[in-house]
């Protein structure tokens, strides 16, 4: 029985698996005998397409996490090959560009040819700069300009001596635009230039147009069916919070240049990407990029899109922190601001009524960390490129950075090193005399002279009264080479890479010395080296690590702006920068510092700083410098470090023309007060 049960059990089984396997079999036969054929056509009339979707751009925030540089979503408008017929492309572009001149929004376009007749190459950055309706797209040099015309007219096949209605015919034929005017074929072909230019690829759409507004986003809409692979993609735009905050380290990004790209699509780059073109956007564009996603395409032989598929996320590029305060920041920003509009509002000719720009730096003296630095005049980085003319033709230069690049003859404010050096070298001692008649006799035939008569002075008082005669003399006997090599340990003549700092800079910088002097050297020439004159040019960064140098005894650390950078998602610390000692001051004792910080002090109490700080409730160490310049008022020179012992940051100050070093201590109080009495407590 029991057998017999197994039995009739396993013919039940048999039966099912046979019914199943004769249902397969018949699917298989209807889909590929019956259907066999249907099924190929579609398969082999399919195409697989993969497009890239660009990441959204990592943050820079300053120390505190406020945001310096961030994104917002915005509205570009995008050509897709994928889903535009090339037989639609010019009508398709013609009606765009009357949509978008329409509702007042420009798009990409920089073919080197006048907008309308007669056509003429534009040569300029000016007439580039008037002639052009691009945004995002950096104001071309000159030898930018001839090298696209030259390219545009070779890519053509015409020859150099080719006008630019030569170059228009040319593109009028090429483009097939001989049916439209002349002023529609123009702008029908500087999108069409702009397009190869930038890479009009299956796999990379391009942008037409960034940030349009979104009258001009419903307009297109309307118009969509009669413009076929034109679309609106929401992008992530880049928006400055505060676009007068730190233009000039932050820099801007654009297009990718020709030359640009040479070396970028090494990298992945698509020419209708945007970059970094200076500052930290430049600088960590690797960090701030992101990693593009994708999508697959696939479409049918008669161009229909049969699916869509995300197949790889974009990734946000990583936020770059830097070691700026935004609050100090912008404080010392005002600051500088108002000194310089107050001396030359209230002094006089040759004594800084001709006051007109500056920079000032504030440093951390433990760490190096840039905790401000301020340029005047300066522009707002949201607006750089619908400025851009009216800055570039701007004779101050706002968009100069002149606490990074701008050198200066220090003056005065060089007499610490001098001391120092002379202090090492066992030239002097604190207590060592020298006498001041007001002219300086030791040359036959050069006689050069103090502002003062001092009569017998030593160190202390010859820095509290920034003595002439007192560092001809200790110049002279010390010697140009050590000066020299003490001023490049402490951080002056010393480019900005070699200081640390992460954006460069500082490159014409320099030291009086017989071996780069401009002419043949002469014996004199020590005595103007010894006071910061003769071909001594540094930079307001290098004056504020210079100064945050002395007050660490010699220990130099690495002058640095990026913080670290944090994870986009999470804000978890990817990378921080340490501390780093640059170098380290030999052969001066903390003696022969605190023989020089003593002198310091009593600029500040005494001497010239004491307009700011005769009352301070800190003792700051000081000096002032009042250096000639070619031209007009003396330019104005301050650095100062504070606490004078334990001192925690280093303030650097340069306003051109400002007349008087004198005028300069109550604003670097003032940057004080912001730093140690954030809250609004004014020091006194």
């Amino acid at each position: 029985m029991l057998k017999k049960f197994f039995s009739n059990r396993l013919s039940y089984l048999g039966l099912i698996l046979l019914l199943v396997g004769g249902l397969f079999g018949s699917v298989l036969f209807d889909l590929q005998v019956v259907q066999g054929d249907s099924y190929r056509e579609q398969a082999d009339a399919s195409a697989v397409y993969t497009m890239d979707v660009s990441a959204a751009r990592g943050e820079i925030v300053d120390r505190n996490g406020v945001a310096l540089a961030t994104n917002r979503v915005g509205y570009n408008v995008q050509f897709n090959k994928l889903f535009l017929p090339s037989e639609d492309l010019n009508e398709t572009i013609l009606k765009l560009c009357g949509i978008m001149t329409a509702k007042g929004q420009t798009w990409n376009d920089t073919l080197p040819i006048s907008k309308s007749e007669p056509y003429g190459f534009l040569t300029s950055a000016e007439e580039a700069a008037n002639a052009g309706s691009t945004e995002n797209v950096d104001v071309r040099t000159e030898k930018e300009l001839a090298a696209d015309i030259e390219s545009l007219k070779k890519t053509n096949d015409l020859n150099v001596y080719a006008t630019a209605e030569n170059v228009m015919d040319k593109l009028i034929e090429k483009y097939e635009l001989k049916e439209y005017s002349r002023q529609d074929a123009r702008t029908i072909a500087g999108v069409r230039y702009e397009m190869e230019l930038r890479g009009y690829f299956s796999n990379t759409p391009y942008t037409y147009a960034s940030d349009i507004s979104i009258e001009a986003v419903t307009a297109i809409e309307e118009a969509s069916m009669q413009m076929p692979g034109v679309g609106i993609v929401e992008e992530a735009i880049r928006e400055y919070p505060n676009g007068t905050l730190l233009p000039h380290l932050l820099g801007h990004i654009g297009s990718i240049s020709k030359e640009e790209y040479e070396e970028l699509a090494k990298k992945g780059y698509k020419l209708n990407d945007v970059v970094g073109k200076d500052g930290v956007e430049k600088a960590y564009e690797s960090t701030l990029k992101g990693t593009a996603g994708q999508v697959q395409v696939v479409k049918d032989k008669s161009g229909n899109v049969l699916s869509q598929t995300e197949t790889k996320a974009p990734q946000p590029g990583g936020t770059v922190q830097l070691t700026i305060d935004a609050n100090l920041q912008g404080k010392t920003q005002e600051i500088l601001e108002r000194y310089i509009k107050n001396i030359a509002a209230t002094k006089g000719v040759g004594v800084g009524a001709d006051a007109n720009a500056g920079a000032a730096v504030v440093l951390n003296t433990k760490t190096g960390e840039v905790l401000a630095m301020a340029n005047y005049p300066t522009y707002d980085i949201n607006n750089f490129f619908k400025d851009y003319n009216a800055l570039y033709k701007d004779p101050l230069n706002p968009m100069f950075n002149r606490a990074l690049d701008g050198t200066y003859t220090p003056g005065s404010v060089f007499k610490p090193c001098v001391g120092l050096a002379a202090l090492s070298a066992g030239t002097i001692n604190p207590s060592t005399s020298v006498t001041c008649n007001h002219v300086y006799t030791y040359f036959d035939g050069y006689s050069p002279e103090c502002l003062g008569t001092h009569g017998p002075i030593s160190l202390k008082r010859a820095l509290a009264v920034s003595c002439n005669i007192y560092f001809y003399e200790v110049g002279r006997q010390v010697g140009i080479q050590k000066i020299f090599d003490t001023a490049h340990q402490l951080g002056l003549g010393e480019d900005g890479e070699s200081l640390g700092f992460e954006l460069g800079g500082g490159t014409g910088s320099k030291i009086s010395h017989p071996d780069n002097y401009s002419r043949e050297w002469v014996p004199g020439d020590i005595v103007q080296a010894a006071i910061g004159q003769g071909e001594t040019i540094v930079t307001p960064l290098q004056l504020a690590t210079y100064a945050a140098t002395m007050s660490n005894n010699g220990t130099r650390y690495k002058s640095h702006l990026i913080k670290g950078v944090l994870d986009h998602n999470t804000g978890a610390t990817i990378y921080e920068t340490k501390p780093t000692v640059a170098a380290q001051v030999e052969g001066i004792s903390d003696e022969d510092y605190a023989a020089v910080r003593e002198g310091m002090v009593a600029v500040s109490r005494e001497g010239s700083g004491r307009p700011g700080f005769q009352n301070y409730p800190i003792d700051v160490a000081s000096k002032t410098g009042t250096p000639q310049v070619p031209n007009g008022s003396p330019n104005a020179v301050y650095i100062a470090y504070g606490p004078a012992e334990n001192s925690e940051i280093a303030v650097a100050v340069v306003i051109e023309h400002g007349g008087d070093s004198y005028y300069l201590s109550p604003m670097v109080a003032e940057i004080m007060n912001a730093y140690f009495y954030p809250d609004g407590q004014a020091a006194q």
